[in-house]
Protein backbone atom coordinates (compact mmCIF):
# COMPACT_ATOMS: atom_id res chain seq x y z
CA UNK A 1 0.00 0.00 0.00
CA UNK A 2 0.74 3.34 -0.70
CA UNK A 3 3.01 5.38 2.09
CA UNK A 4 1.47 8.41 4.55
CA UNK A 5 2.90 10.74 2.66
CA UNK A 6 2.37 9.80 -0.38
CA UNK A 7 -1.83 9.44 0.50
CA UNK A 8 -1.52 12.88 2.30
CA UNK A 9 -0.30 14.25 -1.51
CA UNK A 10 -2.65 12.01 -3.56
CA UNK A 11 -5.47 14.18 -1.48
CA UNK A 12 -4.27 17.12 -2.39
CA UNK A 13 -4.85 16.36 -5.75
CA UNK A 14 -7.92 14.74 -6.00
CA UNK A 15 -10.75 14.30 -4.22
CA UNK A 16 -10.48 11.54 -1.36
CA UNK A 17 -14.02 10.64 -0.55
CA UNK A 18 -14.65 7.23 -0.26
CA UNK A 19 -15.72 5.19 -3.62
CA UNK A 20 -14.08 4.60 -7.08
CA UNK A 21 -11.91 7.73 -8.10
CA UNK A 22 -13.18 9.47 -11.26
CA UNK A 23 -9.83 11.95 -11.67
CA UNK A 24 -7.85 8.27 -11.31
CA UNK A 25 -9.57 6.48 -13.54
CA UNK A 26 -9.97 9.70 -15.75
CA UNK A 27 -5.65 9.59 -15.56
CA UNK A 28 -6.05 6.15 -16.77
CA UNK A 29 -7.57 6.64 -19.50
CA UNK A 30 -5.73 9.43 -20.83
CA UNK A 31 -2.40 7.71 -20.22
CA UNK A 32 -3.06 4.74 -21.59
CA UNK A 33 -4.92 5.39 -25.04
CA UNK A 34 -2.08 4.58 -26.83
CA UNK A 35 -0.63 1.60 -25.22
CA UNK A 36 -0.07 -1.95 -27.04
CA UNK A 37 -2.98 -4.53 -26.42
CA UNK A 38 -0.20 -6.45 -23.85
CA UNK A 39 0.17 -2.67 -22.34
CA UNK A 40 -3.25 -3.09 -21.90
CA UNK A 41 -3.38 -6.43 -19.46
CA UNK A 42 -3.83 -5.29 -15.73
CA UNK A 43 -5.00 -7.50 -12.71
CA UNK A 44 -6.89 -5.63 -9.99
CA UNK A 45 -5.80 -6.21 -6.14
CA UNK A 46 -8.14 -6.05 -3.33
CA UNK A 47 -7.40 -5.14 -0.15
CA UNK A 48 -8.94 -5.22 3.41
CA UNK A 49 -7.37 -3.17 6.71
CA UNK A 50 -8.73 -2.61 9.90
CA UNK A 51 -8.99 1.07 10.79
CA UNK A 52 -9.69 3.05 14.24
CA UNK A 53 -13.19 3.60 14.69
CA UNK A 54 -13.84 7.41 15.12
CA UNK A 55 -16.29 10.04 13.89
CA UNK A 56 -15.24 13.24 12.11
CA UNK A 57 -16.80 16.27 10.53
CA UNK A 58 -14.93 17.57 7.32
CA UNK A 59 -15.68 21.29 7.42
CA UNK A 60 -14.75 22.14 4.20
CA UNK A 61 -17.77 19.69 2.74
CA UNK A 62 -20.00 19.47 5.83
CA UNK A 63 -19.67 15.48 5.63
CA UNK A 64 -19.27 13.59 8.42
CA UNK A 65 -16.53 10.72 8.21
CA UNK A 66 -16.13 7.79 9.52
CA UNK A 67 -19.49 6.09 9.34
CA UNK A 68 -19.85 3.05 6.60
CA UNK A 69 -19.89 4.63 3.27
CA UNK A 70 -19.57 2.63 -0.15
CA UNK A 71 -19.49 5.89 -1.97
CA UNK A 72 -22.49 7.35 -1.24
CA UNK A 73 -21.16 10.06 1.41
CA UNK A 74 -23.18 11.06 4.75
CA UNK A 75 -24.38 14.54 5.51
CA UNK A 76 -24.57 14.82 9.00
CA UNK A 77 -28.23 14.75 8.93
CA UNK A 78 -27.87 11.05 7.79
CA UNK A 79 -25.98 9.09 9.89
CA UNK A 80 -28.17 8.66 12.91
CA UNK A 81 -28.61 4.37 12.87
CA UNK A 82 -25.44 4.30 10.62
CA UNK A 83 -22.59 2.41 12.29
CA UNK A 84 -19.09 3.47 12.38
CA UNK A 85 -16.68 1.88 10.05
CA UNK A 86 -13.72 -0.88 11.31
CA UNK A 87 -12.28 -1.63 7.88
CA UNK A 88 -11.50 -0.05 4.82
CA UNK A 89 -11.60 -2.14 1.47
CA UNK A 90 -8.86 -0.88 -1.22
CA UNK A 91 -9.10 -1.16 -4.79
CA UNK A 92 -5.67 -0.64 -7.08
CA UNK A 93 -4.87 -1.80 -10.65
CA UNK A 94 -1.65 -3.22 -11.09
CA UNK A 95 -0.05 -3.39 -14.54
CA UNK A 96 1.08 -6.89 -15.63
CA UNK A 97 3.40 -5.76 -18.27
CA UNK A 98 4.38 -2.26 -16.79
CA UNK A 99 5.94 -2.08 -12.94
CA UNK A 100 2.64 0.04 -11.91
CA UNK A 101 -0.04 0.26 -9.50
CA UNK A 102 -2.13 2.32 -8.50
CA UNK A 103 -5.63 2.87 -6.19
CA UNK A 104 -8.80 4.30 -7.89
CA UNK A 105 -11.10 3.07 -5.01
CA UNK A 106 -11.81 2.24 -1.41
CA UNK A 107 -15.02 2.08 0.83
CA UNK A 108 -15.43 2.39 4.57
CA UNK A 109 -17.56 -0.45 5.66
CA UNK A 110 -17.65 -2.82 9.24
CA UNK A 111 -17.13 -6.20 7.33
CA UNK A 112 -18.80 -6.65 3.56
CA UNK A 113 -21.17 -9.59 2.39
CA UNK A 114 -20.20 -11.77 -0.07
CA UNK A 115 -23.06 -10.24 -2.60
CA UNK A 116 -21.88 -6.61 -1.53
CA UNK A 117 -18.03 -7.62 -2.18
CA UNK A 118 -18.92 -8.80 -5.60
CA UNK A 119 -21.27 -6.15 -6.64
CA UNK A 120 -18.42 -4.43 -5.90
CA UNK A 121 -15.67 -6.14 -7.90
CA UNK A 122 -18.22 -6.11 -10.47
CA UNK A 123 -18.41 -1.99 -10.42
CA UNK A 124 -14.59 -1.89 -10.29
CA UNK A 125 -13.64 -4.10 -13.49
CA UNK A 126 -16.30 -1.72 -15.21
CA UNK A 127 -14.64 1.56 -14.01
CA UNK A 128 -11.25 -0.14 -15.81
CA UNK A 129 -12.66 -1.82 -18.67
CA UNK A 130 -14.61 1.89 -19.59
CA UNK A 131 -10.67 3.29 -19.41
CA UNK A 132 -9.79 0.77 -22.01
CA UNK A 133 -7.56 -1.50 -20.24
CA UNK A 134 -8.59 -5.17 -20.19
CA UNK A 135 -8.76 -7.05 -16.68
CA UNK A 136 -7.63 -10.53 -16.57
CA UNK A 137 -7.16 -10.85 -12.93
CA UNK A 138 -8.48 -10.30 -9.34
CA UNK A 139 -5.98 -10.71 -6.74
CA UNK A 140 -7.27 -11.28 -2.96
CA UNK A 141 -6.20 -12.49 0.30
CA UNK A 142 -7.94 -15.73 1.96
CA UNK A 143 -10.08 -13.58 3.96
CA UNK A 144 -13.43 -15.05 4.78
CA UNK A 145 -15.56 -12.80 2.50
CA UNK A 146 -13.03 -13.19 -0.56
CA UNK A 147 -13.13 -16.40 -0.43
CA UNK A 148 -17.42 -16.34 -0.17
CA UNK A 149 -17.10 -13.61 -3.12
CA UNK A 150 -16.20 -16.49 -5.32
CA UNK A 151 -19.33 -18.61 -5.22
CA UNK A 152 -21.51 -15.96 -6.73
CA UNK A 153 -18.84 -14.78 -9.43
CA UNK A 154 -19.17 -18.52 -10.89
CA UNK A 155 -15.74 -19.86 -9.53
CA UNK A 156 -15.38 -23.20 -7.24
CA UNK A 157 -13.19 -22.96 -4.70
CA UNK A 158 -14.19 -25.28 -2.44
CA UNK A 159 -13.89 -28.53 -4.25
CA UNK A 160 -12.60 -31.96 -3.41
CA UNK A 161 -10.05 -32.76 -5.95
CA UNK A 162 -7.95 -30.37 -8.57
CA UNK A 163 -10.34 -31.55 -11.59
CA UNK A 164 -13.10 -30.07 -10.19
CA UNK A 165 -11.42 -26.62 -9.30
CA UNK A 166 -12.47 -23.43 -11.32
CA UNK A 167 -10.98 -20.38 -10.47
CA UNK A 168 -11.96 -18.23 -13.19
CA UNK A 169 -15.45 -16.13 -13.87
CA UNK A 170 -16.64 -14.82 -16.97
CA UNK A 171 -15.97 -11.40 -17.81
CA UNK A 172 -18.77 -9.15 -17.06
CA UNK A 173 -18.09 -6.70 -19.97
CA UNK A 174 -16.31 -9.28 -22.91
CA UNK A 175 -18.35 -11.95 -23.85
CA UNK A 176 -16.46 -15.06 -24.04
CA UNK A 177 -13.75 -13.92 -21.97
CA UNK A 178 -12.65 -14.99 -18.34
CA UNK A 179 -11.31 -13.24 -15.27
CA UNK A 180 -8.81 -15.28 -12.60
CA UNK A 181 -9.47 -15.28 -8.79
CA UNK A 182 -5.96 -15.56 -7.38
CA UNK A 183 -5.95 -15.85 -3.52
CA UNK A 184 -2.66 -14.41 -2.07
CA UNK A 185 -0.97 -12.85 0.99
CA UNK A 186 -0.22 -9.78 0.08
CA UNK A 187 3.12 -8.73 -0.10
CA UNK A 188 2.08 -5.09 -1.69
Amino acid sequence: MPSTRCIREWLRVIGGWPGFTQEVLANLKLQHQHDSPRELLRSILIDGMSIKRACDLDAASGRLIGHLDLGHGQAPDDVDDVPLATEGLVFMVVGLAAPWKMPFGYFQNAGLSAEVLKNLLLEAIRCIQECGLSVVAVVCDCLGANVAMAKPLGCRVHVATFKELEPCFPDPQNNGASIHLLFAPFTA
